[in-house]
């Protein structure tokens, strides 16, 4: 059953925290209490019934009361803050766990800090106020499940997409239509559910990638810039020059003698 399903009250704020999971796997037996969780770096996949999604940066995340569901983390930088709650229902209902990714999301994070420093300040006002943040959470929720909201398997697809991406960018050939033969969708479908999750289009978060790994690589080695540029997918030298410019207003030569860390 979704949260949004039917309107809900907050019935109490149990607690309100910042943390962090080292690099582990946390098998959930029966969650104590609904929660919200505001991802503020790394990430962690989390596997709701049997299902796998990837949490990362400036997501949201809903756990519902009673719900069970597994935690993997490989990152050693995955942090959040997060409010444990209860809603108002009968005591027996399970709302399906959900991941929201989103720009309108990633801007709560101010909320999530408000709410933290409120909430442990002690105050009795403070406290009563940060209903009305959670309110203003929960409202965003309900907004996204009835216009941006991509259902699990949907992200699950655009995952192996994203994770092709990573395993490919030496390949200049990358494409919008390989991603989307890979997703079984069509490339329109692709493009629309992709910017949905992502909020940029499919090439330029390739050309990102690829930069990122050229960036890397102009730090930290001292390898030709024509290699550079054919291990991350660019067609030539002049292509990877043009783009990398555009992108940072200097050459890639330049960028290597202003950050080089070993050459």
């Amino acid at each position: 059953m979704k949260i949004t399903n039917s309107e809900h009250n907050i019935a109490k704020i149990l607690s309100v925290n910042s943390g962090c999971i080292a690099p582990s796997h946390v098998n959930n037996t029966s969650r104590h209490s609904d929660c919200f969780v505001y991802v503020k770096s790394g990430f962690a996949e989390y596997i709701f019934n049997g299902k796998k999604i990837i949490a990362k940066k400036g997501d949201l995340i809903f756990l519902s009361f009673k719900s069970k569901y597994k935690i993997n983390v490989t990152d050693n930088n995955y942090t959040f803050i997060f409010v444990d709650f209860f809603l108002k229902n009968d005591n027996t209902c399970v709302f399906d766990n959900e991941i929201y990714s989103s720009k309108s999301v990633n801007l709560l994070k101010n909320d999530f800090e408000k709410l933290y420093t409120l909430w442990n300040k002690g105050n009795f006002s403070d406290k009563i106020y940060c209903k009305s943040i959670i309110y203003k959470i929960y409202s965003e929720i309900a907004r996204l499940e009835f216009t941006e909201y991509v259902s699990i398997d949907r992200r699950e697809q655009i995952e192996k997409a994203v994770q092709y991406i990573y395993d490919n960018l030496c390949d200049a050939s990358l494409n919008i239509g390989t991603l989307s033969k890979l997703c079984h969708i069509s490339e329109v479908h692709f493009r629309r559910i992709f910017y949905k999750i992502y909020h940029t289009t499919p090439i330029k978060f390739i050309t990102k990638a690829k930069l990122n790994k050229a960036y890397e690589l102009l730090r930290n080695t001292s390898m030709p810039i024509s290699q550079i540029a054919e291990n991350c997918g660019f067609t030539n030298q002049y292509y990877f020059s043009k783009i990398f410019k555009a992108e940072n207003k200097q050459t890639p030569s330049e960028y290597r003698r202003n950050n080089a860390n070993m050459l």
